[in-house]
């Protein structure tokens, strides 16, 4: 069943299927008879956006349509993006630009419906919510109305608008820390121009955003790198400590 919403939404794969088969001037069943399929399977298709995943993936293909936005026109979150062989691009302010120029960034469905997680946080009533949550509002930089109100208004939300950039870097980089998401489950590049095939830069540019995100959350530490002598046990026994610690302590 195909969702419904008032916003504008973003090209589900069966929109794309049907832009395709049309600019083609094929019929359904001459459509399908590329593949050895019924006429009434490509209607399905064009019809509704749960389409089994192995036959997305040969017409998003055939598209040529990057396996990143095949899962994401299907909203299914797609991950791990490494299996799809993105790239890593090193160059943040490369990657930061080309986002901000070339892409809206919107909300995806897991973020949608963790904001739930979130409406559900309350200053005197902690039931039910991480104590990452509640710790990483205090430290993060974003309250709980504005984040929420940044979720909901940008769910895979498309314009025609594009110096509307959706949400912005920066909050999308806070509530993926806020959440512990990484930037592919939480958030979806839009290309601003409406061109969906053929890109297959978006995919390298979120998988660059989840590697930019860990090692900003991530505090690398050796025992090596501290001025003072310690044996290999004594070590061994401090990161035991550690570990309990995060444990009990959030």
């Amino acid at each position: 069943m195909k969702l419904e919403s008032k916003l504008a939404m973003g090209k589900y794969l069966n929109d794309h299927i049907k832009d395709y088969r049309t600019k083609l001037g094929e019929s359904r069943s001459t459509f399908a008879a590329r593949y050895g399929w019924s006429g009434s399977s490509i209607q399905s298709y064009e019809t509704y956006y749960d389409i089994p995943i192995s036959k997305a993936l040969i017409l998003g293909r055939d598209m040529d349509m990057d396996e990143y936005y095949i899962y994401i026109t299907m909203f299914k979150t797609p991950q791990p993006v490494h299996d799809f062989k993105c790239k890593f691009i090193e160059d943040k302010d490369l990657v930061f630009n080309k986002i901000h120029h070339n892409y809206r960034i919107t909300t995806s469905g897991e973020l949608y419906n963790r904001s739930v997680d979130i409406g559900q946080y309350r200053e005197s009533e902690t039931k039910g919510v991480s104590p990452e949550t509640i710790k990483s509002f205090e430290t993060i930089g974003i309250n709980k109305q504005q984040c929420i109100k940044i979720i909901q208004n940008n769910f895979y939300v498309d314009t025609e608008d594009k110096e509307d950039n959706g949400v912005s870097i920066e909050d999308a980089i806070k509530i993926c820390k806020l959440l512990n998401l990484p930037f592919t489950s939480a958030f979806v590049l839009l290309p601003k121009n409406g061109v969906y095939l053929g890109n297959h830069e978006a995919g390298n540019l979120a998988y660059s955003m989840d590697k930019f995100i860990m090692d900003e959350s991530t505090i690398q530490f050796s025992f090596d790198k501290i001025e003072i002598n310690i044996t290999d046990k004594e070590a061994s026994f401090l990161m035991d400590v550690l570990t309990s610690f995060r444990k009990n302590h959030g």
